[in-house]
């Protein structure tokens, strides 16, 4: 999928630059030299931004373990061509009751007063920091980090954020003000856990599953 989706990239710069030359070709000889500059304009901020902008996959995935716990999968992968230097890493879980189902949207907020109405959660509970060890991703690398969680009593939703902040300085910082890079990304997942009880793993599993797709 990210091959095609650069293969598409790079086909669209080819032929925004075909455009530009044959432009340059039927314009007037005294607006070759301006028609020059916007086009080298344009290719210098083609390069500067697949040099230096930041780029991170964040992933969420979770899986249930023997023993009736649920291991939560945690991923950062850095894309871009730079190292990211990062700000933070957070994590946000919420639980919600399983009424609230149909009404949860794709949002998690990371602030109190970022709650949608109608969606409080059953209680709230401030975002944690990890990774906090690391200060930069070298590009290819893939932080993972897990975190475990007991099956509640009750059938319960986990709304799940994560987000990452970059530290754009210096000459990052010149460039981001130019080209307006965001600095923020984030990523959300939702998934119900059942009620605890001495059932196997593969019967939780199976349960789970049937629960997503109401």
């Amino acid at each position: 999928m990210e091959n095609k989706e650069n293969y598409k990239q790079a086909i669209k710069v080819i032929c925004v630059l075909v455009g530009f030359g044959i432009l340059i070709f039927l314009l007037p000889k005294q607006y070759f030299l301006n028609t020059l500059t916007v086009i080298v304009g344009i290719i210098w901020a083609i390069f500067i931004t697949h040099k230096y902008a930041p780029n991170a996959r964040l992933n969420l995935s979770y899986e249930m373990s023997p023993r009736c716990f649920v291991i939560l999968n945690i991923e950062v992968e850095n894309l871009s061509k730079v190292k990211i230097d990062k700000e933070h890493v957070k994590l946000q879980i919420l639980k919600y009751s399983c009424a609230k189902a149909a009404i949860i949207s794709e949002f998690v907020p990371f602030k109190r007063d970022e709650i949608i109405p109608g969606e409080e959660p059953i209680e709230w509970s401030d975002p944690i920091d990890i990774l906090n060890t690391t200060k930069s991703i070298y590009p290819g690398e893939r932080k993972h980090v897990e975190r475990l969680f007991k099956i509640p009593s009750e059938a319960i939703i986990f709304h799940v954020g994560l987000q990452v902040k970059v530290s754009l300085r210096g000459f990052k910082g010149w460039i981001s003000g130019i080209f307006n890079w965001d600095s923020m990304q984030r990523t959300t997942t939702i998934f119900i856990l059942p009620q605890s009880s001495k059932r196997s793993a593969k019967t939780i599993k199976r349960d789970v599953k049937r629960n997503v797709l109401k």
